[in-house]
């Protein structure tokens, strides 16, 4: 999906290092890769503010903080004082991918809010439904 969303677009690309690696993936190893890929250069990790509580929990936190910077994407309903060691990105519109799930699983439309071709394929592959179907489901 991912690839369908940039697509057209130069300046993006995916790295599917993750999904390829077996077993348990933590971000201290694709930052580790990353850095043997691109030597010299400084990572900017974007996060979102519902996980920035969580992040001392990640595999080898103080580890991956010294290695790569931080930015957090609040929402409208973030407390910004509980952010303040890390940059802010202030959303312009609050999606989240939460949301569209949850939206995509009752059956709601996410016009504008994925690329068209990323819209067609979660309905082409059935992706994030409920049990109940779409013609059950009222928008």
């Amino acid at each position: 999906m991912i690839r369908l969303a940039i697509d057209g677009e130069s300046r993006f690309s995916v790295d599917d290092r993750e999904l390829q690696r077996e077993g348990p993936s933590y971000t201290i190893e694709t930052v580790r890769s990353l850095m043997g890929d691109y030597p010299g250069v400084r990572f900017i990790y974007l996060i979102g503010a519902d996980n920035v509580a969580d992040l001392s929990g990640w595999q080898e936190s103080d580890e991956l903080k010294s290695l790569i910077d931080f930015a957090v994407f609040t929402r409208a309903d973030t407390r910004e004082e509980k952010m303040s060691d890390f940059p802010l990105i202030r959303r312009r519109i609050d999606i989240s991918s939460t949301e569209i799930r949850e939206r995509l699983a009752k059956g709601h439309s996410v016009r504008y809010f994925l690329p068209p071709f990323v819209q067609d394929y979660i309905t082409t592959h059935r992706l994030y439904r409920s049990s109940l179907s779409n013609d059950q489901v009222q928008a």
